[in-house]
C-alpha cells in the first residue's frame, strides 16, 4: 500500500495556519497622532516603512509596503508587499485613519517585528518635526 505523504503535508500545514498568531488579535502597539492629512501620512508611512525594513534585514529583495484603502479618504492599511509567511499570516500592518485635518496612525505587529515597525513609522514622524 502506498502512502502519499503530499495531503497530509497540506492538512498539517493548514492546521498549523488556523493556529498561527495574527497582529489582528490584539490592540494597536502604537499609536500616533501626525499633524497631516490622512493621504500625506500613507505616503509618510510608506516611506518610513519602506526605508525601515531593507537597512536592517539582510535579504536578496528589498521589503516595500503599499497601502490598501479600508474606506476611501478615510481608513488605509499599509501592509508589505512580499509574501514572506503563510499566506493570511501576517506580521504586521499599520492603520492610517483621517482625524480632521490630522491623521492617527497605529501599528499592529507580531513581538518580533513590533519595535522595527514603531522605528518605522518613527522615521515618519520624526521627519515632521524636522
Amino acid at each position: 500500500m502506498k502512502f502519499d505523504i503530499f495531503p497530509a503535508a497540506l492538512i498539517l500545514v493548514a492546521a498549523l495556519a488556523g493556529c498561527a498568531s495574527t497582529p489582528r488579535n490584539d490592540g494597536p502597539s502604537a499609536t500616533w497622532t501626525l499633524p497631516i492629512p490622512v493621504d500625506t501620512a500613507v505616503a509618510c508611512v510608506i516611506t518610513g516603512l519602506n526605508s525601515k525594513f531593507p537597512a536592517d534585514f539582510n535579504r536578496p529583495y528589498p521589503i516595500t509596503h503599499s497601502a490598501a484603502t479600508t474606506a476611501p479618504g478615510s481608513v488605509y492599511e499599509i501592509t508589505m508587499q512580499q509574501t514572506i509567511t503563510t499566506p493570511g499570516n501576517e506580521l504586521y500592518f499599520v492603520r492610517v485613519m483621517a482625524a480632521g485635518t490630522s491623521s492617527k496612525v497605529e501599528a499592529f505587529a507580531l513581538p518580533a517585528f513590533r519595535a522595527d515597525v514603531i522605528s518605522g513609522v518613527d522615521r515618519c514622524a520624526d521627519t515632521l518635526k524636522r
